[in-house]
């Protein structure tokens, strides 16, 4: 209910349908519990493409809209 929920919000404000979605999850979930995630997100009528560690998703997530990375390579104080 909450991820077709999720949908319904996303759909809206993006104005197109969505079927293809990522889900973050906790590191710490048995195989168990992610099966039910990917079961859940069949029932909302989503297509897991993945499921990602929560640190993992805020990581990529910072990446993304991070943009003053230095253009030379790395620097190293010695």
């Amino acid at each position: 209910m909450l991820l077709a929920h999720l949908k319904h919000i996303t759909e809206k404000n993006l104005e197109m349908p969505i079927s293809d979605c990522v889900i973050g999850i906790p590191s710490y979930f048995a195989d168990l519990r992610r099966r039910s995630y990917l079961h859940a997100a069949e029932i909302a009528r989503l297509r897991p493409l993945r499921l990602m560690h929560d640190c993992t998703v805020i990581t990529l997530g910072y990446g993304i809209y991070k943009t003053d990375f230095p253009n030379n390579g790395p620097s190293y104080d010695l």
